[in-house]
This record gives C-alpha cells, structure tokens and sequence, in this order.
C-alpha cells in the first residue's frame, strides 16, 4: 500500500519536472517565487487530472504492444486544456467545486 503511494508521487512528480509542466527549466532559487510557482503547478496537476476523468469517464487509457499506457491521465488532460484554450469553438471543461476559494479568484470586469 505504501508503494502505491510513492509510485503515485514518483509520478506526479515526473508530470511537473520533465513531462509537461517543466519546473527544472525555470531556475528559481527565491523561495516566495518558488512556492508560489509550486502552487501555480499544483493547480494546473489539478485541473489536468480533473480535466482528464471529466473527459474519460471511467476508462482507463489505452495500452500500448509492450503494456504502457500510451498516454498517461496527466497528459491526457493537458493535451485536452491546451486544445481547449487553443480554440475558442468549446468552453472549458469545469466543475462545481473548484481549486482555488471564490475570495482568491480574479475577478472579470
């Protein structure tokens, strides 16, 4: 059980550092700066993981010959975000509940 829980760590580590997000190319040494990109990327995670199983359902990514799957549910929801953003023709993929408190959200004038 333990092992679950660090494999799904090593994991979300490996989508922030080199797999989409890419935190190591940035080169911040300030910790306010850090912690608040560390945020930053904990919500984009989030949203790309909620993304993900809004658009999935309950399916579990396709596998590949060797038994990998081919795409991962971080990088599946972060390819959906980015086409989503990209295009204006849908709207966003969202929830009721939402990552940050609706005192904290910026407001639209």
């Amino acid at each position: 059980r333990s092992y679950r829980w660090r494999w799904f760590i090593e994991c979300m580590f490996s989508d922030s550092k080199t797999k989409g997000l890419n935190i190591e190319d940035t080169r911040m040494k300030l910790s306010k700066k850090l912690s608040l990109l560390m945020a930053v990327c904990a919500i984009a995670l989030a949203m790309a993981c909620h993304t993900a199983s809004r658009l999935m359902g309950s399916k579990y990514p396709a596998r590949k010959k060797h038994g990998y799957c081919s795409k991962s549910w971080f990088r599946t929801g972060f390819d959906e975000l980015r086409r989503r953003l990209r295009t204006n023709h849908t709207p966003l993929i969202t929830g009721k509940k939402y990552a940050i408190r609706k005192r904290f959200r910026p407001r639209v004038a």
